[in-house]
């Protein structure tokens, strides 16, 4: 059994550093490999420009922005190379659907991804901001932030999981932007319900930490969307 589970945390290591490899340099890379296959496509080169930016804020956030020891390490969250890989099926379906695809640009739909893309950043950020050194990329893990504390205030007034809705509204957005709507499609039949599933593996989690504080604040704060604000006077 300790075999097995030296042989887990190893496979499970590397494959984190391929994720960070292929997010951060194979993406632009075969966005740009694509413009030059389809030279005759419009907007190639903000794709790739696009996807640059993508690259960078993505690993910087995944892998580098939370106070976590050894964030390169899988530590027990399975769940963070599942969403990982899923993101990253999610960002070459792009590339392939909007070169091979070459539809034409529905400027209405692309303006309403544009929008949920900057409200998910906004969201992630600011409830990054808000967690401040209990911000961890890992759902659960031994080395996952130790002291944790219930957070109430920013959006968490509002909304149990805005990071996660975040990148919900992100995962959605980036096919929008660029008319992939195949790709669409994967986003909410997979990454959505990943992220989800996500979010409430880490809620068990946190639970086992906050006891009964967290389930209070369960039952008066939304998971996603503040529908329990309709209800000011809920005990």
């Amino acid at each position: 059994m300790k075999d097995l589970r030296f042989l887990y945390k190893f496979l499970g290591d590397i494959l984190i550093k391929y994720i960070i490899t292929i997010g951060l340099f194979v993406v632009p890379l075969t966005s740009l490999a694509f413009k030059f296959k389809y030279p005759a496509v419009p907007n190639g080169w903000l794709l790739f420009l696009f996807m640059c930016f993508l690259a960078i804020e993505r690993t910087w956030e995944t892998f580098y922005s939370s106070g976590d020891s050894k964030k390169h390490k899988l530590h027990g969250d399975w769940t963070l190379p599942l969403v990982s890989i899923a993101y990253l099926i999610m960002v070459f379906g792009v590339i392939w659907e909007f070169f091979t695809k070459q539809r034409a640009t529905n400027f209405a739909v692309v303006l309403l991804g544009f929008c949920i893309f900057v409200l998910s950043l906004l969201l992630r950020f600011y409830g990054m901001r808000t967690l401040k050194e209990q911000w961890s990329v890992h759902a659960v893990g031994a080395k996952k932030v130790k002291n944790v504390f219930l957070v109430r205030s920013g959006p968490y007034r509002y909304i149990r999981h805005p990071i996660y809705l975040g990148v919900i509204l992100e995962v959605l957005s980036i096919p929008l932007i660029w008319n992939a709507y195949f790709t669409f499609i994967f986003a909410c039949a997979v990454s959505v319900p990943l992220q989800i599933m996500r979010a409430y593996f880490e809620e068990r989690s946190t639970i086992r930490k906050l006891g009964q504080d967290y389930i209070l604040y369960k039952k008066t704060v939304s998971a996603f969307l503040p529908f329990k604000l309709l209800k000011p006077n809920q005990e």
